[in-house]
């Protein structure tokens, strides 16, 4: 019975993508059902970094972090490593702003960096450091008027 309940739940994690499912079952899975899991949901970063995170496996979610393609998924995948990591995380989001700045344009990309620097804000330490930042992106050069009206509206300047 409880066999086919862990089953159940197990299936039901991979299809919902719902970390609550995930910490139902976590105590009763060996580690190999663990990775099993993981493997199965490798192509789901932000599901796949929330259940490293309820493992407390942070240096793999570090790696992810490092090989990060996908500006959209970003703060997802770094969220959970903020306090675990700070100067790592600070320095990655440093330089995660400054490679949109120069390869594109317009709101939805100066939206992004504006959530990875509230991110920052909540590293541990690096809250000064962060401010300075967004006050060189905000007069950063050539003159960028929707990315400074974004770094109002965000509250970081």
């Amino acid at each position: 019975m409880v066999h086919s309940l862990r089953i159940k739940i197990y299936q039901l994690t991979l299809d919902e993508k719902k970390t609550g499912h995930f910490l139902k079952i976590q105590k009763l899975l060996y580690p190999e059902t663990v990775n099993s899991l993981l493997n199965d949901i490798d192509h789901e970063k932000p599901f796949k970094v929330q259940v490293l995170a309820a493992e407390k496996c942070y240096e793999e979610i570090k790696t992810i972090v490092e090989t990060c393609w996908s500006d959209y998924e970003y703060a997802a995948l770094i969220a959970p490593i903020l306090e675990v990591y700070p100067e790592f995380c600070f320095h990655h989001i440093k330089e995660k702003t400054e490679k949109p700045l120069k390869n594109g344009r317009g709101h939805h990309t100066y939206q992004r960096i504006v959530e990875w620097l509230k991110l920052a804000d909540h590293i541990p330490g690096f809250k000064p450091e962060n401010r300075i930042l967004a006050r060189e992106l905000y007069n950063y050069k050539p003159n960028l008027p929707a990315l400074k009206d974004e770094l109002r509206k965000g509250g970081l300047v």
